[in-house]
Order: C-alpha cells, then sequence, then structure tokens
C-alpha cells in the first residue's frame, strides 16, 4: 500500500505565500538589482537612450537647417538673375 502525503493545511500555505510575495515586492522596489520579477528587454538600452534628443540639440539642428536654407535660397536667387540676363541678351541678340 502506498503512503499518502498530506497535503500541507491552507493557513501554512497562505502563509508562505505571503512571505514569497514580501520578497518580491522587495526586489521590485530595488531598480539597480535585476531579479527573477524583472523582465528583460530584447533591445539594448544605448539605441534607446539614442532616440531620445534633448531640446536644445534639436533647436540646434534646426538653426543649422535654417542657415543652410538661406543659404540655398540666395543661390536660387543668384542663379535665376543670371539665367535672366542671359535670357535677356539672348533675346536681344536674336532680335538683331
Amino acid at each position: 500500500m502506498a503512503k499518502k502525503k498530506k497535503a500541507a493545511p491552507k493557513c501554512i500555505t497562505q502563509a508562505m505565500s505571503s512571505t514569497v510575495k514580501a520578497k518580491k515586492h522587495e526586489r521590485e522596489d530595488d531598480q539597480g538589482e535585476p531579479g527573477p520579477s524583472h523582465k528583460q528587454s530584447c533591445l539594448p538600452e544605448a539605441e534607446i537612450e539614442l532616440l531620445v534628443m534633448p531640446l536644445c540639440m534639436a533647436e540646434h539642428k534646426m538653426l543649422e537647417l535654417q542657415t543652410s536654407l538661406l543659404m540655398a535660397q540666395k543661390a536660387m536667387d543668384t542663379i535665376t538673375g543670371w539665367a535672366e540676363q542671359v535670357q535677356t541678351l539672348l533675346g536681344r541678340a536674336l532680335a538683331e
């Protein structure tokens, strides 16, 4: 005849589970140590940090882009002026 193991009384299992939960909460509160209750991310943290940019860096980039745009506009104005001069000279040459 096989001997049956007696199940632990309900009050004892509840007491054991409450101590386990208390340890789990202590680990979650401690942000420095990853434990079994923490999930590991598949992405490296460096990639996440690179996606977030301080506002001053974005403002600096916008100012650089604005400067580049102004230079491009000046260049286009100069080229348009030259094209108009060439067109005027060609029109005069054809008229003669």
